[in-house]
């Protein structure tokens, strides 16, 4: 169970699998990306992408 993870006290890198049973409705499941897959923020009307240390005007929902 995914609760008793939060219990563990052992550090590692773990592999859960699990199966999707429900959408959760009028909430955005998605997040901004830059075309190099990773998030973006909002900064001053444009969005910044840490990952290629720039502004971005075109984003990707991922």
């Amino acid at each position: 169970r995914v609760a008793e993870l939060n219990d563990m006290e052992e550090d590692g890198i773990f592999a859960v699998c699990g199966v999707v049973t429900a959408i959760v409705h009028g909430e955005e499941w998605w997040y901004p990306a830059c075309k190099c897959h990773r998030s973006v923020i909002l900064d001053s009307g444009a969005y910044y992408c840490n990952g290629c240390s720039k502004h971005v005007f075109q984003i990707v929902p991922r």
